[in-house]
C-alpha cells in the first residue's frame, strides 16, 4: 500500500509540472495565477459538498488549513508583497492550531 502511495504521489507531482509548464509557455506569467484560481475553484466545490453533506466540522478544518493559499493567491493576483507575506505568516500560526485540533476531533469521531 506504502509503495502505491508513493507512486501516486510521484505520478501527480510530474503530472502536474508537465501541466505547469504546458500552461505557462501559453499564457506566461498570468498562467500560474490561472492554475492557482483553479485548484481555489475546486477546493470551493469541495467545502461546498461538505457543507451540503452536512459534515461542517470537516469543511471548517480545510477551509482552516487551505485560509493561507487563498490568502497567497491574492496576493499573487494583486502583486501584493504583504499579503504573500500574510499567507506564510498564516501558515506558522494556523499550523500549530491543527496539529492540537485534529487529534482530538478523530478520537471524538471515533467514539
Amino acid at each position: 500500500m506504502k509503495d502505491k502511495l508513493n507512486l501516486i504521489c510521484i505520478l501527480g507531482t510530474f503530472i502536474g509540472i508537465v501541466l505547469s509548464r504546458i500552461i505557462d509557455k501559453h499564457y506566461g506569467d498570468n498562467g500560474k495565477i490561472t492554475i492557482v484560481g483553479s485548484i481555489i475553484v475546486i477546493i470551493a466545490l469541495s467545502i461546498l459538498y461538505l457543507i451540503i453533506k452536512k459534515n461542517y466540522l470537516s469543511a471548517i478544518v480545510i477551509f482552516a488549513i487551505l485560509l493561507p493559499l487563498i490568502i497567497g493567491f491574492i496576493g499573487m493576483y494583486l502583486n501584493s508583497l504583504y499579503l504573500v507575506i500574510g499567507s506564510i505568516a498564516s501558515i506558522f500560526i494556523i499550523a500549530p492550531i491543527m496539529i492540537k485540533l485534529i487529534p482530538k476531533y478523530m478520537n471524538n469521531k471515533k467514539q
